[in-house]
Order: C-alpha cells, then structure tokens, then sequence
C-alpha cells in the first residue's frame, strides 16, 4: 500500500516518470492486482520503449508466458546496450532461460543497475548457479 501510494505521488509530479511507472506496476503485481500491473507496464513500454522487459516480467510473474516470450522477442530485436542487457538479464532470468540470462549478464558495458541482480529478486533463479557466483565474485560484491 505504501508503495502504490508513493508511486502515485512521484506519478502527480511527473505523469510519466519511468521509476514511477516500474513502482506503481510492481505495487499492483504484490497486491494481486495483475491487470493494473500490465496496465502500468504497458504504459511505461509504451513511453520508454527499451522498458518493454518489464512488462514481460509482469506478464511472466502473473502466469502469461507466451505475452512474455513475445516481449522477449521484441526486446530482442532493440539493439543491444547496456540497458538492453539489464532488460535480458531480467526477463530470461523471469522466464527460466538461465542460459540467455548468463550470456546477457557478462554483456560489456554493464548497466550501473546490474550489481542489484546479487540482493533484488531479478535473477533470484540464477543464485546458487556457480556462473553466478562467478559475477559475484568478479564484480567484487557481497555473497548471499
């Protein structure tokens, strides 16, 4: 509750703020509130179009695979940077694809965001995975 109320403050501000529109869609999704959760994140996809992984997350998270695999397949066809390599890191590591989400995650440059994937629940599915440990361990972060 907190959260949905703090996305919506930050969203009065700035209507489409990219952070605000990731909060209030990820607040609806922990509240079971998937269609407002898609709806958030369609809008933010619309609006930033390299944020369409986060709608594919949604639609991962809340059992619509074949939506996800079809935000995949546009995510994949952007051309690749180091926020598009965030973006792949984190919805293959949502729709089990551990072999892309590894590939993805030694791309060069990384993303400033990418360390966050050893403590948020991005890739929670890679920990354990020695590959993992591996980027732990090369980016001199904390264990688990």
């Amino acid at each position: 509750e907190k959260a949905l109320q703090e996305a919506l403050k930050s969203l009065e501000i700035r209507p489409d703020y990219n952070q605000g529109l990731w909060g209030l869609g990820d607040a609806y999704l922990a509240m079971g509130n998937v269609d407002e959760a898609i709806a958030a994140h369609k809008k933010l996809a619309e609006k930033y179009p390299k944020w369409i992984f986060k709608l594919g997350i949604t639609y991962a998270r809340s059992g619509r695979e074949s939506e996800a695999r079809e935000m995949l397949d546009r995510l994949n066809k952007l051309r690749p940077d180091p926020f598009v390599a965030l973006g792949q890191v984190m919805l293959n590591s949502a729709l089990n694809n551990k072999g892309e989400a590894f590939k993805w995650l030694a791309f060069e440059p990384r993303h400033i965001w990418l360390p966050w994937v050893a403590v948020m629940d991005w890739g929670t599915n890679l920990h354990g995975d020695p590959r993992f440990d591996e980027f732990v361990k090369k980016l001199n972060l904390p264990g688990k």
